[in-house]
């Protein structure tokens, strides 16, 4: 059964907060998948050979570890079913397609709970739960459902633990492009041959319709397997067009992010003035507390959010940052429902 967000198909005038993506089109985005329609009639370039050259470029990684896929969702598969862990710790709550990518691999999951009454921050003693038979570790960091950016000492900390014990750390940071620069903790820049890091135009971009992801890796050999794992042809010409342009325009990712905060303050700030239990965010979607079923009501008012019932309980829900006009539209109508 799909729990994700962003599932508007049976309700295709709904304003959807249930799906993290950005607010802001980007026209450059459309124009480059329609001037790739000549090319729709041949199959995608296999090694996305110039989406990783521009991504090389971006990131200032070897093209030999970077590996493009069919969203990051698709990596976290491709990755699993490459290393078959026995063995893996994951935060909970946390995106759940780790969790379904590891039972499907039949591996034993271990579980490091985030709490509640300290803001969902992992401390110093997750690093206990690292055993010397735990064969991988993910992350996502800043956490989804949760908004927390994972804390920079204690990042540092669960590198040198996985590279000591020869565990995979599999670091997803496709929201980290909606934190402050001065915020952002990414782990390339302490990445060993343990680490792999997954990331996103599509949620930046706004494009997640047309499944993008990429992953970076600290090994250039287990990035050559993973790209060998799964279907051959997994990013298609529309999609390696748009990564191409997104790449191109990567400048524009920390205006995004400023502005997105500035939206992100003053939604926490509505949400103080309707007394609503939330829990401050680093990312563009803000986790809160309220009652039971708030999702049924504004789904009356046309607007849909993430009831995280499947990782939380059925009182905590997840809405993402939008623009200023569709923020205030959601406030009143929680207002309504909450408040009368």
């Amino acid at each position: 059964m799909n729990t994700h967000g962003g599932n508007i198909y049976k309700n295709k005038t709904v304003l959807d907060f249930s799906a993290n993506i950005s607010p802001f089109e980007n026209s450059f985005i459309k124009d480059a998948v329609i001037a790739s329609a000549d090319m729709w009639s041949c199959y995608p370039d296999p090694d996305c050979t110039e989406l990783v050259q521009r991504i090389s470029g971006y990131e200032g990684e070897a093209p030999k570890k970077i590996v493009c896929g069919n969203g990051a969702a698709d990596l976290i598969y491709r990755i699993v079913h490459t290393l078959k862990p026995e063995k893996a710790l994951l935060l909970s709550p946390t995106f759940t397609e780790y969790e379904k990518a590891l039972k499907e691999a039949n591996c034993l999951i271990c579980k490091y709970h985030l709490r509640e009454e300290t803001g969902f921050m992992p401390e110093d003693d997750l690093l206990d739960f690292i055993e010397q038979d735990t064969d991988i570790v993910f992350i996502c960091d800043p956490n989804n459902p949760t908004g927390r950016v994972f804390p920079r000492d204690l990042k540092a900390k669960l590198t040198e633990k996985c590279t000591a014990n020869n565990t995979t750390l599999v670091c997803d940071e496709c929201f980290m492009d909606f934190v402050l620069p001065e915020k952002r903790t990414a782990v390339k820049n302490i990445m060993t041959e343990s680490c792999i890091c997954l990331k996103a135009f599509t949620k930046i971009f706004a494009i997640p319709g047309l499944r993008l992801g990429y992953a970076l890796f600290g090994n250039e050999h287990t990035a050559a397997a993973v790209r060998e794992n799964g279907q051959c042809w997994s990013v298609s010409v529309p999609a390696q067009a748009a990564g191409i342009a997104a790449a191109d325009h990567a400048y524009m990712i920390n205006d995004t992010a400023s502005e997105i905060a500035l939206l992100r303050e003053e939604m926490q700030h509505c949400l103080d003035d309707l007394e609503i239990t939330y829990f401050p965010s680093d990312a563009n979607f803000i986790l809160f507390r309220a009652e039971a079923g708030l999702d049924e009501r504004l789904l009356k008012h046309g607007i849909m959010i993430r009831c995280c019932r499947d990782t939380l309980s059925e009182k905590h829900y997840r809405i993402a940052v939008r623009t200023h006009e569709e923020n205030m539209r959601l406030i009143r109508a929680l207002k309504e429902c909450i408040h009368g």
